[in-house]
């Protein structure tokens, strides 16, 4: 059963995905990963974070930053597996402050 679960999840998320291309619509992307996270593996998360940043181009890259600094900022309102994605998310897109991302993500996964 958690293994279709995680099936659906990653195919939906890929076909969704495949269909983001504007800051807008990764703003809602992000948004609909962050909810979907909260029933979630750590896992899962940090594999929705790799996909996220995969679709970063030079056009959206900053408004992405954005927003996952504001998921971030709002981080004690979201369950630990959505924290991580926008953690990782963020990492990964660079010109983060490093040492208090990763200290946060470390922590995050670490008490999973």
């Amino acid at each position: 059963m958690l293994r279709s679960l995680i099936h659906v999840l990653a195919f939906s998320s890929a076909t969704a995905l495949t269909c983001a291309q504007t800051s807008g619509d990764l703003r809602t992307l992000i948004e609909q990963r962050v909810q979907a996270a909260g029933s979630g593996s750590v896992e899962l998360a940090l594999e929705q974070a790799g996909t996220i940043v995969g679709l970063a181009n030079e056009e959206n890259r900053a408004g992405l930053r954005a927003d996952l600094d504001r998921w971030i900022g709002r981080s004690s309102e979201i369950s630990d597996p959505a924290r991580v994605l926008v953690l990782a998310a963020r990492t990964r897109l660079g010109e983060a402050d490093l040492n208090v991302f990763s200290g946060d993500l470390v922590a995050q996964v670490g008490s999973k």
